[in-house]
């Protein structure tokens, strides 16, 4: 090696040259930053590899008759024995064969401050500052509008208040372990694709496990895939079922685990040991969201285990009767809270206050706030925002289970869902629905002998014991679930059933109900009843297409054929068959026109997406109201765009009332309004209203789902009217709780968020145009398949971004940049569109998060072409400032770009604290802004308006106006010498940040930001503070978790105070009221 040897050391920043060869085999190597800047470090010889520079990089020459110039490498010629030369084409189209001696390349460490470029070289042409002047700002101020949370910006999806809410709750919070147990349909998977998107770009080493029920697994992919990216980080994302999990020596950075109370505790659905390990890691992991429809908030075991898992520091020493107690407590906490209103009387609201030292022990920050509520009651004051204190006190200090997320669809914005059915003065409309009475009629002998069954057992039921009777319960409804099974499946249960004989004559009974099986009209019915389901789905519209739900896997195969053989076989499939083949199902019905029935066995109740579809048709009626809603809640969720209501058909064994099927379905439509408004908000009280149906239609058979009995037998009212009475008090009890755990969308300005965001992407086309223009005019690459909305990237010849920072001989090393930059975004649709994106899965929307999008960034902060500029612009009379004939007036635009400050020291030792999220959080109170200011050469700023909107005329290729003088140095040194402009930069650019900072509107953006993050700061450290000291006095070690939470909240402040700021660009205009040409410039 020599020296003057372009060199590569390994982890280091990029391309250095050696300037000094040492004793023991060590060199100097000097890392070019600027013109002025560059850093020299010692390196042994061995650590290093000569490299060479590919065509299109950006280099500096320094010659002795031009002076510092800047150019690119063109050609190259590699001669044995002679040091290598390059063929570089200079900004003025002069074309110089050099050697490496002659040329500096900028290493990797970003370029602060571009003033030496200007000073030394006079920049280039201010047409390419125009340009990128213009994707700074967007690149900026997208990512402003999105508080740090590029993730949601960068995904194919709508902007939905409640997901963007709880995405932002998450993300801002340093210890991210959630539940989610929003309502049916709400988007858990959206919310939970975002938050698995922001932790891959947080941090280029995180990984990210998602467990989710093995049918579930295309589901998940095509989301995470189609929606959300998550392809573009390769290895880093395994989504898996819970048979699949193995133990792993690192364990990722976040964990998300759907239908988590399928493993979570004490459930048999998954081996033990599976769930043990998955628990473990769950535990261990930095991040974790969990999913459930189940809502436990009503069911304390489910609850408990879950909490436990999430913060397993806090309950460690908790058992579930104390835990009981303290949700008893919370309900309590709940009615308090719904009680306290600033509309309610002065007299129910002293009683509610009053109650505070009772309801809050040692509490005195709530029982201070209490009295002076009262205080100002009897005095007539202001008491409108004392009590939203004390409620907002009260639910972050005494809510129990703070780490639980559940959305209802009654809290959001309406046009997120259509309606099921209409409802007019409390009654459901019918004219959805359709009944169908099953043609086989051997379903009549079936029901007759098992009502005889049940008959027997009736009369003796309060002679068995406790066990039996709950084994009866269960084996009735077993029985009546199964009369419309597949003949041998029936009789299969039936011979199961007699190994296992609960009472006296129960043998002789199960053999009658066989022996009432008559497989003659079986398939004849089938048939019937398949012609009457397509003339059902024909009648809708023409391409309408449809679900059908059936329990019974045999069934569902049956239907399956029979369907195929009238219809055609690719109109007809199984969900089985679609999961084997690991198909999607609603991207296959999309794809797929002639695709119009989807069979679903049991298993298809849960999980799936069916929006696609028009109607349900239900080949039996489970007697049970949640499976009802499952099924219903597959077609009615977030994201259906049909127009109609869902269609439902309900095909029943018999209509004879003195079998359960016609009473059932009347109170399916009255009682539960299933048909007509979800009840999944429900869903735990449902457990308990369906046991209750079971027990009663035992005891009372058919007539119990008309009658309401009570414990003594008793009728009390009608079922109906008991159902809803039930329905009204459950909804206003999960008032009370959701008062103390559910996220308020009217009190968080995450709604204001949205709507951020959708204001920033309004102008799309324009974001479109500025960016593209400098990817396809300034940069060069191909613009391929384009479109009206979209289009594909390309590397090109021409592009003028090099493919590899450098090459080596033999390919000793293979470098990433810059081709492997942006090599997710190439060859792929791409779009500027939100709409497009969302409407076309092959479509990637382009948003700060996107890889072109930081690939971009990372290149403009690397690269400094469009950082500085010399023009020579022409204004007319009316320019506020005379400039005398043969003179002109030099002033200078800046553009800084400022950003919080991350306060390195704070954090060496916080494993668990991610400079991005403290970022994203810091966001929230100062967003990343571009200043431009405008200085003249008495380096005072320029304020005048009128003088502002000259300078920022873009640039016009017209000597009438504008000149470029980059090329041009002997006019610039007319008026100035060199040796002077380059101090006037210098200056200049040393003066501007402090006059930046005494700007007014420098210190107003600062100033507002760190009031508002100040007392944000005080609030929460106060709250956490207290919750803290609450939680002490029961015993709860917490002290280091919440030490370390007060101190990364009051990090945030000092973030804020101490804020990044970088000279973007700096260009200079040489103003003057006529054209070069009018002048008497004494130069060749």
């Amino acid at each position: 090696m020599k020296i003057n040897n372009l060199v590569n050391v390994p982890g280091k920043h990029g391309i250095g040259k050696i300037v000094n060869i040492l004793e023991n085999n060590t060199i100097d190597i000097e890392f070019f930053i600027s013109i002025s800047h560059s850093t020299t470090e010692i390196f042994a010889m061995e650590l290093v590899t000569e490299v060479f520079l590919g065509k299109q990089t950006r280099i500096y020459n320094n010659s002795t008759e031009f002076g510092w110039r800047i150019g690119r490498v063109i050609d190259y010629e590699n001669m044995e024995d002679n040091p290598i030369e390059y063929e570089i084409q200079f900004s003025n189209g002069v074309k110089e064969w050099l050697t490496d001696g002659d040329v500096y390349v900028r290493c990797l460490l970003t370029l602060e401050d571009p003033t030496d470029v200007l000073a030394y070289s006079y920049g280039e042409t201010q047409f390419l500052h125009d340009a990128r002047y213009k994707v700074i700002n967007w690149l900026i101020d997208l990512r402003a509008t999105s508080r740090g949370m590029t993730a949601v910006t960068s995904a194919s999806i709508e902007l939905v208040v409640h997901q963007v809410n709880i995405a932002r709750k998450i993300l801002s919070d340093p210890i991210q372990r959630y539940l989610l147990s929003d309502e049916v349909g709400m988007g858990k998977t959206i919310e939970a694709g975002i938050i698995a998107r922001q932790t891959l770009l947080d941090s280029f080493d995180s990984e990210v496990l998602i467990i989710v029920p093995k049918h579930l697994i295309s589901k998940w992919s095509m989301e995470m895939y189609d929606r959300f990216y998550l392809n573009d980080f390769e290895d880093r994302v395994n989504i898996i079922s819970p048979e699949n999990f193995v133990v792993t020596d690192k364990i990722p950075e976040l964990i998300i685990i759907d239908e988590a109370h399928h493993i979570i505790g004490n459930v048999n659905t998954y081996e033990r040991n599976i769930q043990l390990e998955i628990v473990n890691s769950a535990i261990k992991a930095n991040k974790l969201l969990m999913l459930t429809a189940t809502p436990g908030i009503g069911d304390e075991e489910i609850l408990f285990n879950l909490i436990k898992v999430l913060d397993p520091l806090i309950f460690k020493d908790e058992d579930i009767d104390s835990f009981k107690l303290k949700l008893e407590k919370q309900r309590e906490h709940g009615v308090f809270l719904r009680s306290l209103k600033t509309s309610q009387s002065k007299f129910l609201l002293k009683r509610t206050l009053l109650k505070v030292d009772s309801l809050f022990p040692d509490d005195n920050y709530a029982l201070t706030v209490a009295n002076q509520i009262l205080d100002n009651i009897e005095n007539n004051n202001e008491i409108d925002k004392l009590i939203p204190e004390l409620k907002s006190h009260i639910i972050e200090t005494w809510n129990l289970h703070n780490r639980l997320i559940r959305t209802r669809r009654i809290d959001s914005e309406g046009w997120e869902f259509q309606e099921r059915g209409d409802i007019t003065d409390g009654k459901f409309s019918q004219e959805h629905i359709k009944l169908f009475i099953h043609p086989n009629q051997n379903y009549e002998q079936i029901n007759i002998q098992l009502e005889n069954w049940r008959s027997e057992v009736s009369l003796n039921i309060e002679n068995y014991p406790k066990n039996i009777i709950e084994s009866l319960i269960k084996r009735y409804i077993l029985l009546l679930e199964s009369v419309t099974n597949h003949p041998d499946t029936l009789h299969n249960l039936l011979d199961d059933l007699q190994k296992d004989i609960l009472f006296e004559s129960e043998g002789m009974l199960l053999n009658n109900i066989k022996e009432s099986i008559d497989n003659y009209s079986f398939d004849s019915s089938i048939k019937t009843t398949s012609k009457y389901i397509i003339d059902f789905v024909n009648n809708i519209e023409k391409d309408a297409t449809c679900v059908i739900f059936v329990s019974n896997i045999e069934l569902a195969n049956i239907y399956t054929k029979q369907l195929k053989d009238i219809t055609t076989r690719d109109s007809v499939y199984n969900i089985d068959e679609l999961i084997s083949l690991d198909k999607h199902i609603l991207k296959f019905f999309e794809e797929n026109k002639n695709a119009r029935f989807l069979i679903c066995n049991k298993n298809g109740e849960e999980g799936l997406d069916l929006q696609f579809a028009d109607a349900i048709i239900h080949l039996d009626l489970p007697l049970n109201p949640s499976r009802i809603e499952q099924r219903i809640g597959r077609l009615d969720r977030f994201g259906r765009k049909k127009s109609n209501k869902i269609q439902h058909l309900v095909i029943l064994p018999t209509d004879d009332i003195s079998y359960p099927w016609s009473n059932w379905f009347e109170l399916l439509i009255d009682g539960f309004g299933i048909f007509s408004e979800p009840i999944s908000d429900i869903q735990l009280k449902l457990e308990n209203i369906t046991k209750s149906i079971h027990t009663n239609l035992l005891k009372y058979g058919s007539t119990s789902l008309e009658d309401y009995f009570n414990i003594d037998g008793k009728i009390e009212s009608t079922q109906v009217e008991y159902i809803r009475n039930i329905i009204v008090q459950e909804r206003e009890y999960l008032d009370e709780q959701y008062a103390l755990n559910y996220l308020t969308l009217s009190e968080s300005d995450s709604l204001n968020l949205r709507d951020e965001i959708e204001d920033g992407e309004y102008e799309e086309k324009e974001i479109e145009n500025d960016i593209n223009h400098w990817l396809f005019k300034v940069l060069r690459f191909y613009k391929w398949h384009a479109n009206d909305k979209s289009f594909e990237l390309q590397w090109d010849k021409k592009t003028i971004v090099p493919t590899q920072q450098f090459w080596t001989q033999y390919n000793k090393i293979i470098t990433n940049m810059w081709e492997g930059e942006f090599k997710t975004s190439l060859d792929r649709n791409l779009t500027y569109f939100r709409k497009e994106s969302i409407e076309n899965s092959n479509v990637s929307l382009l948003r700060p998060g996107h890889p072109l999008f930081y690939a971009l960034q990372q290149y403009m902060n690397w690269e400094d072409r469009g950082t500085t500029f010399s023009t020579f612009r022409v204004v007319d009379d009316s320019f506020p400032i005379f400039i005398p004939r043969n003179d002109i007036k030099i002033t200078f635009k800046l553009v800084f770009v400022v950003e919080t400050g991350y306060p390195v020291k704070k954090f060496e030792n916080k494993n668990n604290i991610n400079k991005q999220s403290y970022l994203r959080r810091c966001d929230d109170y100062m967003a990343p802004k571009v200043f431009t200011i405008f200085i003249d050469e008495e380096l005072s700023i320029l304020d005048d308006q009128d003088i502002i909107d000259v300078l920022e005329e873009p640039y016009i290729k017209d000597r009438l106006i504008d000149t470029n003088l980059s090329t041009k140095s002997n006019i610039i040194e007319h008026f100035i010498d060199k040796n002077k402009f380059k101090d006037l930069c210098n200056n200049v650019s040393n003066s501007a940040k402090d006059i930046l900072f005494e700007s007014d509107n420098f210190r107003n953006f600062q100033n507002n930001a760190i009031n508002k993050v100040t007392t944000d700061v005080e609030q929460r450290c106060t709250k956490l503070t207290r919750r803290f000291n609450i939680q002490n006095k029961n015993n709860i070690s917490t002290d280091n978790h919440f030490t370390d939470m007060i101190n990364f909240e009051k990090s945030l402040i000092e973030g804020i105070k101490h804020p990044t700021i970088r000279l973007d660009s700096i260009g200079t205009f040489f103003l003057s009221r006529f054209q070069i040409d009018e002048l008497d410039l004494d130069i060749e």
